[in-house]
């Protein structure tokens, strides 16, 4: 065969490979390689590559066309002797073939996928040539032989495909001497019957189990065969068995012999009508025996309790014997599973309650069990239970809705058994409304609802999300908390007295979740006291000096100021008349009496009460006074006043002073206009001090006494002159006492001396000899002035001054 050329054909499961070309059916060798079916024929050899594949797929159309006939896929794979399977690359070659078939049988390939498939052919050309070397070797030696079969089993229960196929090749390795003899009818007779069986194992749901977990297999006592041949003579198959919980009897897992059924139902299969005894822990319990297709079954006599087993399948039939082991676990309960919030989801001292919509649970359950989590019914997440017996689980978003969630969590372990948790989380992200705040009815004196009120404890009321927590702060002081009552209201009274003066509460409220609400605020005014009032006669009835509360006005307008919306009454003593009235939103108030006020004195009493609902009586008096004064007095504080009765000061800056009624005001004018006004002190005088320099000159002042009420007197006028500068005074020798040469100031006469001179008019001269004063003269009316010495004069030089003044 070397010399031959191998052709590779493609298969899917409806592949028909024409072989017409390489002969009859009869004398064609068959082995597999992988998924690949290898037929030699004398005439040459062709792969059909994933025929093995193809071939072992339940309802497959796959067959092979030979000069002859036609034979199914199916057959043939039933016609491979064991040791004609190679087994390097079964695992790998299987995953690439499921991966060819996603593309699409009979489909046309594109590039890419050319690609693919040709390395996956490279590949399974390498995996031939190490199989065969694998091969060889295990012709040489038995032990490698017999260890190729035993991991040929070991894949065979790795996949359900060649698991099923091997049993088809069980099932008709019986009739495999005869197959050469059969006819083509009787080849279909065959397959049907094949078909049935493998339709009797889909109905007893045998399924493949991990290696060295469900199913255990006897080995074989097989000596080395000959190639079989698709015509090949009957050989004798040594006894194998099979065992496995049935589908029905295997809850949970189908992997892992765990199941829940305490009388469960076991299915092997082994030689066509051999005897099967069953043992349990090395105890016989009962027998079966296999069908005609090698099939049987098996149920626990007696109910077992939950625990671990030990089951043994001894299988015998004249040819020989063989058994195989099953453990397999009883468990019918599982834990009814915990769950409950997190610590960081959930709030301290309220069950189920968290202030996220994505919390996390926590809880606990069967370890290794699955939990899965409904919330209202609905189906949202499965979790994992850890070897611990605990799971977590954090909800995304959109899971929760705001308020009560029911949840349910159902535990399901490894063996299917069920129990369940119900509860609610309740979600609440939504901060409270703001609380409302006021005072309450027996704190609100006064006007209500103004806010204002004369206790310093007062008592603060509101509403808010009932349940919750309501923070009350003075200003950015912490006073308290409350809890809101059912019907939503709270009340808190201060416990330490406010000072009057204004000042604003504030108040939060805080749900059970943690949800702080935003801040409502109250400013009120702690008000204990009229702290003020004043009253006055209106400006523009305030004759005379204006807010001495004295008139001429004998119905003055009143005014004056308060707390605000104050009510007053005032009643007048002398007349007892009596008025109320009410002050306006800024405290002001103005009334009028009806009738006139008496002269003098009048006195009124005010009752003041104010929007907190405190009470003061005030008292004021005004004067009534229609009467003129006396005229004022006036003169010069400095003067002297000449024999013609000119009244003449030296001082530029001259004072004035004088007698009026007493507390009256002078008017002083100046060119008929005033010039100042002074104050008449109690005992009725006055004085004025001029701030301006006057000039030398006569002038004339007028002065008017005005009373308190302004009623004045009749006008006073005084005239007086200024002189401020002195001529030089002269003086001289009377010529009769001017002896000798004139004007020489020498004489012979040493007393009785006459001296004289010139001045300012009225001036005063003084007269000084050797610096001492030994007389006075005045000037008269023309300036002259003269000066007897009385006194002796020695013969000498005498020094002769004159001090002239004014005043």
């Amino acid at each position: 065969m070397g010399n031959k050329s191998i052709q590779k054909f493609f298969a899917d499961q409806n592949s028909v490979i024409d072989l017409s070309s390489l002969g009859n059916a009869k004398g064609a060798k068959v082995s597999l390689s992988g998924p690949d079916m290898n037929i030699t024929t004398p005439h040459g050899s062709v792969i059909i590559v994933n025929g093995a594949l193809y071939s072992s797929i339940k309802g497959n159309n796959l067959a092979v066309k030979f000069k002859d006939k036609t034979i199914t896929g199916a057959k043939i794979l039933g016609s491979v002797d064991l040791k004609d399977i190679q087994l390097e690359r079964i695992d790998s070659s299987l995953v690439d073939s499921a991966q060819v078939e996603k593309k699409g049988n009979g489909k046309r390939r594109n590039k890419k996928e050319e690609e693919e498939l040709k390395k996956q052919l490279d590949d399974a050309e390498n995996a031939k040539k190490e199989a065969d070397k694998a091969k060889e070797e295990a012709e040489k030696a038995k032990e490698a032989a017999e260890k190729a079969l035993n991991e040929a089993f070991e894949v065979q229960n790795s996949s359900k495909q060649i698991e099923e196929m091997l049993q088809n090749f069980l099932a008709d390795n019986v009739a495999k001497d005869n197959l050469a003899q059969q006819s083509d009818a009787s080849q279909q007779n065959t397959q049907a019957k094949a078909t049935q069986a493998s339709k009797q194992n889909d109905a007893e749901k045998v399924l493949p189990q991990p290696i060295n977990k469900n199913t255990s297999t006897g080995k074989s006592n097989s000596s080395k065969n000959e190639e079989n041949k698709l015509d090949a003579e009957s050989v004798k198959e040594p006894l194998k068995v099979t065992l496995a919980l049935a589908a029905e009897s295997n809850s949970g897992s189908k992997d892992d012999s765990i199941t829940n059924f305490t009388k469960p139902q076991f299915v092997g299969s082994t030689a066509p009508n051999a005897t099967v005894i069953i043992k349990i822990n090395g105890i016989a319990v009962g027998q079966a025996v296999a069908d005609s297709l090698g099939n049987f079954t098996f149920t626990a006599p007696e109910t077992l309790t939950d625990g671990t087993y030990n089951l043994e399948a001894e299988a015998k039939t004249a040819d020989g014997s063989g058994s195989a082991k099953l453990v397999i676990t009883i468990d019918s309960v599982t834990d009814k599973p915990t769950f409950e919030l997190s610590p960081e989801s959930s709030v301290s001292g309220h069950k189920g309650l968290t202030p996220t919509l994505t919390p996390s649970i926590v809880g606990t359950a069967e370890e290794n069990a699955k939990v899965d989590i409904y919330v209202d019914n609905k189906l949202v997440a499965s979790v994992d239970v850890d070897k611990d017996g605990n799971w977590s689980y954090e909800f995304k978003d959109n899971e929760l809705s705001e308020g009560e969630n029911s949840i349910k969590v159902v535990a399901v372990d490894k063996a299917g058994n069920k129990n369940e948790t119900t509860d609610s989380i309740i979600t609440d992200t939504i901060a409270p409304e703001k609380p409302t705040i006021e005072l309450d009815d027996s704190s609100d004196s006064g006007i209500k609802n103004d806010n204002i009120t004369n206790s310093t404890l007062p008592t603060f009321i509101g509403v808010a999300e009932p349940g919750s927590t309501v923070s009350i702060y003075l200003g950015l002081k912490h006073l308290g908390e409350v809890i809101v009552a059912k019907d939503g209201t709270w009340s808190y009274t201060l416990t330490t007295p406010l000072k009057d003066g204004e000042y604003n509460i504030t108040a939060t409220a805080t749900d059970i979740a943690g949800h702080t609400s935003a801040t409502a605020n109250l400013p009120f005014t702690i008000d204990t006291r009229i702290s003020y009032f004043s009253a006055e006669i209106e400006t523009t009835d305030d004759s005379g000096i204006v807010g001495d509360n004295v008139t001429n006005n004998t119905r003055p307008t009143f005014t004056g100021k308060t707390e605000p919306n104050a009510i007053i009454s005032v009643i007048n003593s002398e007349t007892g008349e009596e008025v109320i009235f009410k002050a306006n939103d800024k405290g002001e108030w103005t009334f009028n009496f009806t009738s006139d006020s008496v002269e003098g004195v009048n006195n009124l009493t005010f009752t003041v009460e104010d929007v907190a609902g405190n009470k003061k009586d005030f008292s004021f008096s005004y004067v009534i006074d229609t009467v003129a004064p006396v005229p004022p007095t006036v003169s010069l504080e400095d003067f002297v006043v000449l024999p013609n009765g000119i009244i003449l000061s030296g001082n530029d800056l001259p004072a004035l002073v004088g007698t009026a009624e007493p507390k009256s005001t002078i008017l002083l004018m100046r060119d008929g206009k005033l010039y100042d006004s002074i104050e008449v002190d109690s005992n009725g005088t006055w004085n004025y001090q001029f701030s301006n320099k006057f000039l030398q000159g006569s002038y004339d002042i007028e002065i008017i006494s005005q009373d308190a009420a302004g009623n004045k007197s009749s006008t006073v006028k005084y005239s007086f002159t200024i002189q401020t500068e002195v001529v030089p005074p002269k003086a001289e020798l009377d010529a009769s006492d001017d002896s000798g040469a004139k004007g020489d100031w020498i004489t012979n006469k040493h007393n009785a001396l006459t001296l004289l001179g010139t001045a300012d008019r009225f001036a005063t001269v003084n007269i000084l000899i050797d610096g001492k004063t030994i007389g006075v003269t005045t000037a008269d009316a023309d300036g002259n002035w003269n000066f007897d010495i009385s006194r002796n004069l020695s013969d000498k030089v005498i020094r002769l001054r004159l001090n002239p003044s004014i005043l």
